[in-house]
């Protein structure tokens, strides 16, 4: 019963601080994000307890760090009392900022990084991914966790930036079990579609298979000397080369070097749609300085 009690004063209370019926307290609105606009409505007299108690926090909590969970709820703790009597459904504020602190908190913030980033279930572009994540970086929940989440999301924003800016990611490093799970939801930007002629054509490969793909059909072109192999077939074995072997790394760097001594200038692909712009920004930190030298003869 007290469950059931539970779940309709949370939901009472985000139905009246979504309706501006009650003030949110601190920075309440920016830990929970952005939710749908309320269909439903409700009457002022139903939470003229939370509002009192809304409203007392606020006053309480003036002059304390918003980005500070520990410091809200010390306050929180300090006047509990108080504020128990004034809604006996207080217990729902400090629950929900103890789940945005500590071990809670970060578990929520990888759950939300994980969000950001495509699957195969889920494809997600690699601007909407940064979109996400830059969202993510300018939140709450992230000031909350502490500086050791912060850093290991600036890390994975690193990552993505660097993909949509056309560059090579430094994605070594974090190789706990949550490091591993973010590389491999990050290759999933890597998408090989199938050719005409093959049994699989029409469907799409990602991550590890693409860029096994995207390597044999590099080799394969070279083998018959295409006339259509050239440095933008390149582009993606360079950005994603975390994806290769040691072997086919090295050979992709024999294969860029033999392409330059032909005279073709570096170019750089977007995840899934590859262009020749050889722009110097665009460059893979390895080929600005050849770009730089070449431009200068």
């Amino acid at each position: 019963m007290d469950e059931f009690r539970t779940e309709l004063a949370c939901f009472a209370q985000s139905l009246g601080v979504d309706n501006k019926v009650l003030s949110p307290v601190g920075p309440e609105d920016e830990l929970i994000g952005l939710r749908a606009a309320p269909t439903l409505t409700i009457e002022a007299a139903c939470l003229d307890e939370s509002k009192r108690a809304r409203n007392t926090a606020n006053n309480l909590l003036q002059g304390v760090e918003h980005s500070s969970g520990p410091a809200i709820l010390q306050v929180f703790m300090e006047h509990s009392s108080i504020l128990r009597l004034l809604d006996n459904m207080w217990k729902i504020m400090p629950t929900l900022f103890q789940s945005c602190i500590g071990d809670e908190g970060d578990t929520r913030l990888k759950s939300m990084v994980r969000a950001a980033l495509p699957t195969a279930a889920i494809p997600i572009t690699v601007a909407e991914s940064l979109q996400k994540l830059e969202a993510i970086s300018k939140g709450k929940l992230l000031q909350f966790c502490g500086a050791g989440s912060a850093a290991i999301c600036s890390k994975i924003f690193a990552w993505v930036a660097a993909i949509a800016g056309e560059r090579v990611p430094d994605i070594t490093g974090d190789t706990s079990v949550f490091g591993n799970d973010i590389r491999s939801l990050v290759a999933n930007f890597l998408k090989f579609e199938y050719p005409d002629g093959h049994d699989k054509h029409g469907s799409v490969a990602l991550g590890g298979v693409a860029a096994k793909l995207y390597y044999d059909d590099v080799v394969a072109k070279i083998a018959v000397n295409s006339p259509d192999m050239c440095m933008k077939l390149l582009c993606p074995l360079q950005i994603y080369g975390w994806l290769l072997t040691p072997t086919q790394v090295q050979h992709v760097k024999t294969l860029v070097d033999a392409e330059y001594k032909k005279g073709s200038l570096p170019c750089v692909a977007v995840s899934d749609e590859t262009v020749a712009r050889p722009s110097r920004k665009r460059l893979a930190p390895d080929f600005a300085a050849e770009l730089a030298k070449l431009s200068k003869n």
